[in-house]
């Protein structure tokens, strides 16, 4: 999966969160992204677990994810077309296969900010 790929995903699940009001349930509105379970928990566990942009939380039975200060960052930058900077990254052609970690950004995991 190339980084425009992975950067676009992103955005699809972002986005799919602030429609729903900031908090997404699992089905029907993440599970219609990549329409198969597997997918769904393989970017379920690089959001959640490895670069913690979403959070998951359950409420009587059922799963939802709502962004996390460090995704609401990255959605920002994300939604802002980036599109210039995602291909000048890319350039460097990587097996398709392969997964790319985001950057850490200079992030306070105490208080939920970006720092200066």
């Amino acid at each position: 999966m190339t980084l425009k790929a992975v950067a676009s995903r992103l955005l699809a699940y972002f986005d799919a969160v602030d429609k729903a009001g900031g908090r997404a349930p699992q089905y029907p509105d993440l599970y219609d992204i990549p329409r198969n379970q597997e997918n769904l928990n393989i970017w379920v566990t690089r959001m959640c677990d490895e670069w913690k942009v979403l959070s998951k939380e359950t409420i009587d039975g059922k799963v939802y994810f709502k962004k996390t200060p460090l995704g609401d960052a990255w959605h920002l930058i994300l939604k802002s077309r980036a599109d210039p900077l995602i291909e000048e990254l890319n350039r460097n052609k990587l097996r398709s296969s392969s997964w790319y970690t985001i950057p850490k950004l200079p992030f306070d995991e105490e208080d939920g900010t970006l720092d200066q």
